[in-house]
Parts: C-alpha cells; sequence; structure tokens
C-alpha cells in the first residue's frame, strides 16, 4: 500500500506488471543515475474499486519538498 512514511518520505508500490528486473523497473530503481526525474502525484481519494492489484516493485522515495497538511 503506498503511504506517507513521515513529511519527506513516501512508499509506493509499482503496478502489477513492473517487475524490478523490467526495463521499467530498472528506470525507477536506477532513475538518478540515469537522468530520470520522478514525479509523486497524489490521489485525494481511493480507487472507485477500493483496491489495485498486487505490485511486486516497491520504493521508498525522498522528497525535494515537505508533504502539504493537507495530505
Amino acid at each position: 500500500m503506498d503511504h506517507w512514511i513521515d513529511d519527506s518520505h513516501f512508499h509506493w508500490q509499482s503496478q502489477n506488471a513492473t517487475d524490478p528486473s523490467s526495463k521499467r523497473g530498472q528506470e525507477i530503481i536506477r532513475h538518478d543515475a540515469l537522468g530520470i526525474d520522478i514525479h509523486l502525484f497524489v490521489r485525494e481519494n481511493e480507487l472507485a474499486a477500493g483496491k489495485a492489484a498486487p505490485s511486486p516493485t516497491t520504493a521508498a522515495w525522498s522528497t525535494n519538498h515537505t508533504r502539504a497538511a493537507s495530505l
């Protein structure tokens, strides 16, 4: 489950098809070395169906900005 760890760190899981060994998984894991910027978009409400599919790739992101109190 995606969630805030603290005001500057976010725990995230990928879509089910994004295996850590896949091209997309490696782009996420090695984003700094590859010069890829990661953008965090936060949904205000849960999905309409109530849950997402299981997720194989997990990351803890350190953000450049402190999260807004409303999140």
